[in-house]
């Protein structure tokens, strides 16, 4: 049962009445048919979800068996309009399975290739090292020679403190006007 809260708009009044609306039709066909095939427990909104989808692709079905029908230059939809529709929306909207015999071609040609030999090894078999996640993951950069020079000539502006060391001596001019 759907509950439903109305504003009683005749009284003008703010208060929420609670109406017991009776389940669509459509809805307890929906539930039946889930419970034909088995499923015994299930959530309201899934009946809803699909009484939406039915009418969703029901809509969308008559709408392209009219589109057909007009093409023919008819007012009226026949079942070959709707049998067309049906079939179009089929083959974009859902996927079909492939046939027995296309699955057991692929189920021969897949079998075709043996399997690799399992070696016979004691111990924990690790997979090759670049599919572990143990394995180191980054790569360091080598000094080129530019990066050298750049960093020899940085060094010698700044009173030859190399990049990495610190020193909090001053320079050999900045300790001689400090002492004077």
């Amino acid at each position: 049962m759907l509950l439903m809260k109305n504003f009683n708009d005749e009284e003008h009044n703010s208060q929420l009445t609670d109406e017991v609306l009776p389940e669509p039709e459509d809805a307890r066909v929906i539930a039946n048919i889930l419970k034909a095939v088995g499923v015994e427990s299930f959530d309201t909104r899934v009946v809803a979800q699909l009484v939406e989808f039915v009418y969703k692709y029901i809509g969308e079905v008559l709408e392209l068996s009219k589109t057909f029908a007009q093409y023919a230059e008819r007012e009226d939809i026949r079942q070959d309009d709707v049998k067309l529709a049906i079939s179009s929306l089929l083959s974009k909207s859902f996927t079909q399975p492939p046939s027995r015999d296309v699955l057991l071609q692929l189920c021969r040609e897949r079998n075709a290739v043996p399997l690799p030999v399992v070696d016979t090894y004691v111990g924990i078999q690790l997979p090759p090292k670049e599919f572990q996640l143990t394995t180191r993951n980054y790569q360091l950069k080598r000094k080129t020679t530019t990066e050298s020079v750049a960093s020899q000539e940085l060094s010698e502006a700044t009173g030859n403190i190399s990049i990495g060391e610190s020193s909090l001596q001053p320079n050999e001019e900045e300790s001689n006007t400090m002492n004077t």
